[in-house]
């Protein structure tokens, strides 16, 4: 992890996003604290713990780079998908403190694509395992 200033795929495809929190709620670009850039094969989530517990950032608010196996949960359906294979980070973004103090993954959104083009929603869970270097915008 560097600071700068067995899953099976089975997602439905859908990009409705009606339940997913709106981008504006959270701090805008200038608000930037650092650049994390996660290594190949560890979990993204346990390295935004461990920053975030350490710099008392609060926030991401991007993030580029690509998954190999990622765990995203339909707070809707109250169900999870894993997913296995190459996944386009599209967005990371949500409190690194979860909703009302609970775990960073009560609060943290995950959007994922493919190269076939299909786009997934869900709320982080582990392992959301780096494939190539991930990069994460973190804000207080």
């Amino acid at each position: 992890m560097a600071y700068r200033g067995a899953c099976n795929g089975n997602g439905n495809g859908s990009t409705s996003n009606s339940w997913a929190p709106s981008l504006t709620e959270f701090p805008k670009p200038d608000d930037t604290l650092a650049v994390l850039t996660i290594d190949p094969g560890k979990d993204v989530i346990t390295e935004l713990s461990k920053f975030s517990k350490a710099c008392g950032a609060l926030y991401t608010e991007k993030a580029t780079g690509t998954v190999s196996c990622a765990t995203l949960h339909d707070p809707r359906h109250r169900t999870s998908h894993r997913f296995n294979g190459s996944y386009i980070i599209v967005n990371i973004y949500g409190s690194l403190h979860g909703e009302n103090g609970a775990n960073i993954e009560d609060g943290l959104w995950v959007l994922l694509g493919n190269k076939a083009g299909d786009a997934f929603w869900g709320k982080a869970s582990k392992p959301l395992t780096a494939e190539t270097p991930v990069k994460v915008w973190i804000v207080r």
